[in-house]
């Protein structure tokens, strides 16, 4: 991580607000890309379930003590034909836009998955829009591949 005072921290119930912040940037970066969300506010987490959570990770990178990003792992059971038994789904993934070019993204990401290799996963998988090309690329950075496309259609 660049010498930049970055710290990764594991987020509280003192921070829920903050993280409900940082969900409403993550709605407005993908209210363009979304076919289907519904118009007005949207919140897509439980945040205190999420934090209250053993079978989830839910960081909070700091830089200079600020809060810059966050991002989580849960611990999923994977459907019957995966190889695995259970995987961890990375989400979350959010960046403040005064602290982007840090690789922030991608310190959380490679965080979260040694937590849950420490829990013994071995597949991690993550869901991101077609037309967020600046995420994609983190994620094939760090060795993610593209699986599944979700088909939309509105009648």
């Amino acid at each position: 991580m660049p010498d930049d005072q970055i710290t990764l921290r594991t987020a509280t119930l003192a921070d829920v607000a903050l993280l409900r912040e940082f969900e409403q940037g993550v709605v407005a970066a993908e209210r363009p890309l979304a076919l289907n969300m519904r118009d007005g506010k949207v919140e897509y987490y439980d945040l205190p379930a999420l934090i209250k959570s053993e079978q989830v990770h839910l960081l909070i990178a700091e830089q200079h003590a600020e809060p810059a990003a966050c991002g989580y792992l849960r611990i999923d059971t994977s459907k019957p034909h995966n190889k695995s038994h259970q995987h961890g789904y990375i989400g979350f993934i959010y960046v403040n836009p005064n602290h982007r070019g840090l690789q922030l993204a991608q310190h959380i990401i490679e965080a979260l998955i040694r937590w849950g290799k420490q829990h013994e996963l071995s597949v991690f998988t993550l869901d991101v829009y077609n037309g967020n090309s600046a995420a994609i690329h983190v994620y094939q950075k760090l060795g993610f591949k593209p699986n599944l496309i979700e088909m939309v259609l509105e009648t």
